[in-house]
């Protein structure tokens, strides 16, 4: 336990760090959130398409096909970015530990696909703040995104849970304890 306790190391702090700062700003602890589960997620369950080495040949072939007269540096972000491209994207994350904890999960997000991708497009607006369709900026200002930043600190913590062992009938008597747990999932229903 305690080697799978130092895995999670940086989840636990950005986790904390979003929990009790005083004066956190709402954006700043959904940004700490998610990057949590991103992290988790990064640590704990597969998130590649396929094995490094069984992406190796695949790379090999997208590197080659990389214009040899581009600037060294344009290049270089080509390639950085082709390096990755086997793992999962945020959303595919969000979805794995979404189906893997559906029991509690589902309760604050009734709509795993919409409130994924709200998930993740909130995360893209504050972390680049593009606003194409010009709905981030002021939903990012409202008290949906409250609750939404409330209930993705939930998603961590359920997930903290199993890392521990806790299984999922333990942690439905745990968070029926909890009344933020049932506000916010009363919530989630409203808004869906």
């Amino acid at each position: 336990m305690a080697r799978q306790l130092s895995k999670l190391e940086s989840v636990l702090a950005l986790t904390s760090s979003a929990d009790y700062q005083i004066g956190t700003y709402y954006s700043s602890q959904f940004l700490s959130y998610a990057q949590a589960l991103e992290t988790f997620h990064r640590r704990t369950r597969k998130g590649r398409f396929e094995d490094h080495d069984a992406y190796k040949p695949t790379l090999a072939v997208l590197k080659r096909a990389i214009p040899e007269n581009l600037q060294g540096d344009y290049r270089k972000r080509i390639e950085a970015g082709l390096n990755h491209l086997n793992e999962w994207a945020l959303l595919q994350r969000l979805y794995d530990l979404y189906d893997l904890e559906a029991r509690n999960i589902c309760r604050l997000f009734p709509d795993r696909n919409r409130d994924m991708r709200l998930i993740r497009d909130v995360r893209n607006y504050l972390t680049h703040f593009e606003d194409r369709k010009g709905r981030m900026e002021k939903y990012v200002q409202e008290r949906p995104f409250v609750i939404l930043t409330r209930k993705l600190r939930f998603f961590v913590e359920i997930c903290l849970l199993r890392s521990i062992g806790m299984d999922d009938a333990a942690k439905s008597k745990l968070l029926a304890l909890v009344r933020e747990y049932h506000w916010l999932a009363t919530e989630a229903h409203r808004s869906a």
